[in-house]
């Protein structure tokens, strides 16, 4: 049996594209979005980091366009306070889907405390 390149996955990549071994997955723009907004004054995508030979998918952190037990690693930064509360289960469940057994997860959110202030008052309604 002959050694398989581990699988990477930066999801909800943005506009700031991880180099290879990373596939960045984003469900809200697509690669040619990316490219043809790069560095283009009024374009939505004008700070877009778009390396050479870069791996794209586009597809829903709750909803992952990969096979089960796909990914040795999964990336998601700055990422999982973009979907509501009542999404984030799901798409846990997505990465643990996804993982390989034994893979990593790495995740950050850059100011928890406000986002657990959103996610609250989406449940009270106040």
């Amino acid at each position: 049996m002959k050694n398989q390149k581990p699988v990477w996955l930066n999801i909800g990549c943005g506009v700031s594209l991880a180099d290879a071994p990373f596939i960045n997955v984003d469900n809200f723009f697509t690669l040619e979005d990316l490219k043809n907004g790069a560095g283009k004054e009024g374009s939505p995508y004008k700070n877009a980091r778009v390396p050479k030979n870069v791996e794209f998918v586009q597809g829903d952190m709750c909803d992952l366009p990969f096979e089960d037990n796909y990914a040795d690693y999964i990336e998601c930064n700055d990422a999982i306070e973009h979907i509501g509360i009542f999404s984030v289960e799901k798409a846990l469940k997505e990465f643990y889907r996804v993982l390989k057994p034994g893979g990593k997860l790495g995740m950050s959110t850059t100011n928890f405390d406000e986002l657990a202030r959103l996610w609250t008052l989406n449940v009270t309604g106040s």
